[in-house]
């Protein structure tokens, strides 16, 4: 049941068809119950919406933490993005710390692709992210341009405490993997 309050997509086109309905049927018909009813229809739609503006599922929370993620990349901030880190995960923590210093992020931008997949069954929940992303930046120390990076990546989180965090990922091209090179 949470898909409906991920999107207000199917609260607004149910809602919108239900008083549809019945304000035709008033039009028609001039009964006073069915614009009464219309009225209740468009406060139940509206109702609903706010609410689900309201909750926070955990594909929006994860969502929302990747969006974090890559608001503390642009920022070049090695302890920011280290806490995005779960502490099952040390050689992903070693692999930031020594290779975070190499390059400069501009612009991270995850596309519109994004697919979450949540797993509750087990404990800690996990979920696996998958989605394109495009970076700009350069390497440091080389005084090279500033590049154009489009990856796919899969991130895996799991929640610690209240917060979701990585703990495995891969990223490649996003149009084939010609050489089958996967990087982590």
């Amino acid at each position: 049941m949470t898909w409906l309050l991920e999107t207000p997509v199917y609260i607004l086109s149910l809602g919108g068809l239900v008083t549809a309905c019945l304000l035709g049927g008033w039009i028609q018909l001039r009964h006073r119950s069915l614009a009464y009813l219309s009225a209740i229809s468009i406060f139940i739609t509206g109702s609903l919406v706010a609410l689900e503006q309201y909750v926070i599922t955990p594909v929006e929370e994860v969502e929302l933490t990747l969006q974090q993620i890559a608001t503390d990349l642009e920022s070049n901030q090695l302890s920011k993005l280290l806490a995005h880190i779960h502490s099952r995960a040390p050689d992903i923590h070693h692999l930031a710390e020594n290779e975070f210093r190499n390059y400069y992020f501009e612009r991270v931008s995850i596309k519109s692709n994004l697919e979450i997949e949540l797993d509750t069954s087990r404990q800690p929940f996990q979920a696996a992210a998958t989605f394109n992303v495009v970076a700009r930046g350069r390497l440091t120390g080389t005084g090279s341009d500033t590049i154009r990076v489009p990856r796919l990546v899969t991130v895996t989180f799991l929640k610690e405490g209240d917060r979701w965090k990585v703990v495995d990922y891969e990223h490649r091209p996003p149009f084939g993997n010609l050489f089958d090179n996967v990087y982590r």
